[in-house]
């Protein structure tokens, strides 16, 4: 009779029923896609991720567009404003002006004030705080001059006409290029406004002139 040869490496446990508890092994991994690892969970969550992306640029845009691009000509427009509402202060104060361009200068005086404030506000909603000196860079010394030797010359009411005529048509230019720079519903409102109001006084101004 042979002897039993001895068993080599450790012995092989017997399962029991209740293996799967205390064993439970590598579990199946489990998609965390809603729908499992299909082809079309996949491209429906591609085409979502791509349209929320496309959501956000056009936001994003709206928001931004009219801060980078229009800023240079608002700053411009009030730069204007402020020496038209200066010439326009001063000549409501000449004796020597005529009823009808009186009414033009103190008009126009109110009207731009109202205007500029609602212009300074909105660049400062946008992140842009107009400095003093950017607002008076328009205000001429030289037209202060012109003016005041018009009025030695007894030509200051046809010398102030004709100035005001050639900055409020420069002003309204400068509207309509921010305009054409803006997308923002706000921003078009404010600048379509002053531009209408550009419009009401050069007419006024000149009545023959066509708008």
């Amino acid at each position: 009779m042979q002897p039993q040869q001895p068993s080599y490496g450790s012995p092989q446990p017997s399962p029991t029923p209740y293996d799967f508890i205390v064993n439970p092994g590598a579990a199946p991994r489990r998609s965390r896609l809603p729908g499992g690892n299909s082809v079309v969970s996949r491209l429906l969550l591609v085409l979502g991720g791509l349209l929320l992306l496309f959501i956000i640029f056009i936001v994003g845009k709206n928001l931004l567009l009219v801060d980078s691009t229009n800023t240079p000509q608002l700053i411009e427009a009030a730069s204007q404003q402020q020496e038209l509402i200066h010439l326009s202060g001063k000549a409501v104060l000449e004796p020597t002006l005529e009823t009808t361009t009186k009414n033009f200068a103190l008009t126009t005086q109110l009207t731009l004030t109202s205007q500029q404030r609602q212009l300074l506000v909105y660049l400062k909603d946008q992140g842009h705080k107009v400095a003093p000196k950017q607002l008076d860079s328009q205000v001429s010394l030289a037209t202060d001059q012109q003016l005041t030797a018009a009025a030695s010359s007894s030509t200051y009411d046809a010398t102030f006409r004709q100035i005001m005529l050639t900055k409020l048509t420069t002003y309204k230019q400068t509207l309509q290029q921010a305009a054409t720079k803006t997308s923002g519903p706000a921003g078009l409102a404010l600048l379509n406004k002053d531009y209408t109001s550009a419009q009401l006084l050069l007419l006024q101004l000149n009545p023959t002139a066509q708008p």
